[in-house]
């Protein structure tokens, strides 16, 4: 279910109130300039295999080709923004694994994570409102008996969906287990997923773990 917004007051107990002290947030990033016709030809027309639900892209390094350059600078800002922006970490991450799915209409993406990577992120070139994708909480599920709340809110669900605009780029931990549900779209939905790492040449952590260049 999707949680609703949920206030930090309370109104069964006086002068009470809520915090949140293990926040998961994603990043939202709208794109200012649209995909180019040469790069929607080529993700239509890519070599698809077969993946658990839908289709997969046979190219893993989907952002070192020219034609996703604009593409790629934009998500590579959207990964900083949110790893040193929202999260306020000094170290730099590139996108080290870029690659096309393809979900038609009534197909899903299975529940999966990104290990080996340290912040995930997926570009949607069309709204995803009849496809959201899907996160499922990593500290639930809370209450590990049947009981239902009366309403879902942050506090009480284990899953949130998240529908964004045409153009926009999402980035999240890469330990969130995510998925999409059959697709009620009626067209295929056509998105570019990615995984980012430490970037080279830096000291990262306590332990001075070095990357070499």
């Amino acid at each position: 279910m999707k949680e609703k917004n949920m206030s930090r007051s309370t109104n069964t107990i006086q002068n009470g109130s809520v915090e949140y002290p293990f926040a998961i947030g994603i990043g939202v990033y709208q794109k200012n300039t649209e995909p180019t016709q040469e790069e929607i030809n080529y993700i239509e027309n890519i070599d698809w295999k077969r993946n658990v639900g839908n289709d997969i892209g046979d190219d893993y390094q989907l952002f070192r080709n020219p034609i996703f350059s604009n593409l790629s600078k934009f998500c590579t800002e959207a990964v900083n923004e949110y790893y040193q922006g929202l999260l306020q970490y000094d170290t730099k991450l590139d996108i080290v694994l870029s690659w096309a799915n393809r979900t038609v209409p009534g197909e899903q993406h299975h529940l999966h994570r990104h290990p080996n990577s340290v912040i995930s992120g997926v570009y949607y070139y069309d709204s995803t409102d009849l496809c959201p994708i899907e996160f499922h909480s990593p500290w639930l599920p809370m209450n590990p008996y049947s009981d239902k709340p009366r309403e879902f809110t942050y506090l009480n669900s284990d899953v949130h969906q998240l529908a964004v605009e045409a153009n926009t780029a999402i980035c999240f931990p890469s330990f969130l287990w995510h998925q999409v549900q059959k697709s009620r779209d009626t067209k295929a939905r056509y998105s570019i997923a990615f995984n980012a790492f430490f970037a080279k040449g830096q000291t990262v952590g306590q332990f001075a773990t070095a990357l070499s260049t």
